[in-house]
């Protein structure tokens, strides 16, 4: 199986501002009320499990990259089936931080046609945050919101998740895999590991058996990669869903 994602056309900018326009007005992150379990001040209680938490950590020794040089990605599929992170056919939406910033960005099929290509809907920068230690990315997404993304695009109550992280080789959307879940660097049958996840629960059977830890030092390396490249911000050694 090949270790390079396939690649991503995008949309004419001025498509990529319409849905951009239609979406962010009501999406997440954007004029939240005083109330809102996502908004400055607002309160929330634990019963109501509106709120779906997904949590990257990397290893130990490195720290969540905000240099640009990669990316990190949690994959999703509105249908519930299987992912395959180096096949774009098995995932309708990601939520992609590239050091900077947290944008959720939606597969079009047909765009141009024949083919598909992922449109960035909006930003979640309101929902994540990299951890003060630098250890962990943490985004949170509210199913209690009818106009948030994840209603949107991912309306069933049962779906499937994944994460990868990649090199920007190229200025590449998502480039090469340095880390996915699962023993690396042998990274087929990587769908194995796909999470599935219920609304209001987080994570759910059928479980990974190493779930939620990913094994240490296990990253692709890449030989045009300069010598300094630090492989072990980009280490997942653990991935998870909850609700609360």
């Amino acid at each position: 199986m090949s270790k390079h994602f396939k690649v991503v056309l995008f949309l004419p900018a001025l498509l990529v501002v319409s849905l951009i326009a239609g979406c962010a007005s009501a999406g997440d992150g954007v004029n939240r009320g005083d109330t809102d379990p996502l908004g400055n001040g607002g309160t929330f209680t634990s019963t109501s499990l509106r709120l779906l938490e997904f949590t990257i950590g990397v290893n130990p020794n490195g720290q969540v990259d905000r240099t640009g040089r990669g990316t990190y990605a949690v994959l999703l599929n509105a249908q519930g089936t299987p992912i395959e992170v180096t096949d774009f056919d098995t995932f309708t939406d990601l939520i992609r931080f590239d050091g900077q910033s947290f944008s959720w960005y939606h597969r079009l099929a047909g765009v141009p046609n024949p083919g598909f290509t992922f449109a960035q809907v909006g930003p979640l920068s309101g929902q994540s945050r990299v951890s003060p230690d630098g250890k962990t990315i943490q985004i949170i997404v509210d199913i209690g919101e009818s106009t948030s993304f994840i209603n949107q695009f991912i309306p069933a109550d049962v779906f499937t998740a994944h994460v990868v992280t990649t090199d920007t080789q190229g200025g590449a959307f998502l480039g090469r895999i340095l880390d996915t879940l699962g023993q690396g660097p042998n990274i087929n049958s990587n769908s194995l590991q796909t999470l599935t996840v219920r609304r209001g629960e987080g994570t759910t059977q059928p479980i990974p058996q190493s779930y939620p830890f990913d094994p240490l030092n296990d990253m692709v390396t890449h030989s045009d990669l300069p010598s300094d490249f630090p492989y072990l911000n980009f280490d997942i050694v653990r991935f998870e869903v909850t609700a609360r």
